[in-house]
């Protein structure tokens, strides 16, 4: 089989965009630049970027499975590194950069809900936005700005994102070719998801919730 899978499935048949679409995306990841684009994006998701970095990351992985934790622990460490760049935005510069990335996506009026789930929630606050949808950057520069401990920031940023990248390393390692076969055979249904994912991610960072 070559890398990527075997290519039997549905999306041999034809797909049209859909195909067209996957070969671009498997292009973009066997790319020169595919790996530090994706450690770009997921720096900057973390503290200014509204793109999550796992439209980068699984077709990445879905191209070289046997990659899959090496990817994992890339964005992981770029992730966590540009929330600390978030932390630092927050706790240093918020008058002048945090709060008009704060307002940009809504948030700015909510200073005080913040205030009052840090003082119970901090740790949960940063691990869930580290797993959602929610925008993980905002969650970075409140724990700055209402001065969070920072080892437990650094400590609860880490199991957070650990959770949401590692859950992608075990499903190919669990299910391995077969979870590549089923990608490529549902391949529409992981774009569409792809897509809807993006728009919940926009909504929410925009001031949906």
């Amino acid at each position: 089989m070559e890398e990527g899978g075997s290519g039997k499935g549905k999306l041999s048949e034809g797909g049209g965009l859909v195909k067209f679409f996957y070969k671009r995306l498997m292009i973009f990841s066997r790319g020169r630049f595919a790996l530090w684009i994706l450690g770009l994006v997921s720096f900057l998701n973390s503290s200014i970027f509204p793109v999550p970095q796992d439209a980068f990351l699984l077709p990445m992985m879905l191209a070289n499975p046997k990659r899959s934790f090496f990817y994992a622990t890339f964005v992981l460490i770029c992730s966590c590194a540009g929330g600390v760049v978030g932390y630092g935005i927050g706790y240093f510069l918020y008058d002048t950069v945090g709060e008009a990335i704060v307002d940009f996506y809504g948030y700015a009026e909510r200073v005080e809900e913040f205030k009052i789930f840090y003082e119970e929630y901090g740790w949960v606050m940063i691990v869930v936005a580290g797993i959602t949808p929610f925008p993980y950057k905002i969650i970075t520069i409140m724990s700055g700005f209402l001065g969070y401990g920072f080892v437990p920031f650094l400590l609860s940023s880490l199991a957070g994102r650990s959770l949401r990248f590692y859950a992608y390393v075990l499903l190919f390692m669990f299910f391995g070719e077969k979870m590549v076969v089923w990608i490529e055979r549902w391949f529409g249904y992981v774009v569409l998801g792809f897509v809807l994912t993006l728009l919940l991610v926009l909504w929410i960072t925009i001031g949906g919730l």
